[in-house]
């Protein structure tokens, strides 16, 4: 855990009232996820039924690479999927990654997003919601604000 929003949004899309079909969402949703602050959102304890919720669940899940791989200011997008049941639908796809950093600093960056997003236990959703997000884009933008 211990990370936070520096903003969300999910301004894309109409509004329709019928969750399972998808028209409740956006056609896509876009998160930043950067250092903890003491106004986000807690984990949700039960099955993620709102955008608000998933945002919380996906920033609870977060870690960060350990500090051996870590570059200060470190930012990086990745744009991916999840289904039904709250799994990822394959490994998450770089859209962004800080100007300057290098391979190897990237690699471990996507590994711990990977990582982070795969074994995500918070990510189990209603069956409404569910239905309604499944292979729906989602882009994270992830922020290592940890201090020097």
């Amino acid at each position: 855990g211990g990370a936070g929003a520096v903003g969300t949004g999910a301004a894309l899309g109409g509004a329709a009232p019928d969750c399972g079909t998808g028209g409740c969402l956006p056609s896509s949703l876009r998160l930043t996820i950067g250092p903890a602050t003491s106004s986000d959102a807690p984990p949700p304890d039960g099955p993620v039924d709102t955008v608000q919720k998933l945002f919380a669940a996906l920033r609870a899940c977060w870690a960060p690479p350990p500090d051996d791989a870590r570059k200060p200011g470190m930012e990086m997008t990745v744009r991916f999927g999840l289904s039904r049941d709250g799994s990822l639908m394959g490994p998450p796809s770089v859209t962004y990654a800080s100007k300057g950093a290098s391979r190897e600093t990237r690699d471990a960056y996507r590994r711990a997003i990977t990582k982070s997003l795969g074994g995500c236990e918070r990510l189990r959703f209603s069956d409404s919601f569910g239905r309604g997000l499944a292979g729906r884009p989602l882009f994270v933008r992830y922020i290592d604000g940890r201090a020097d």
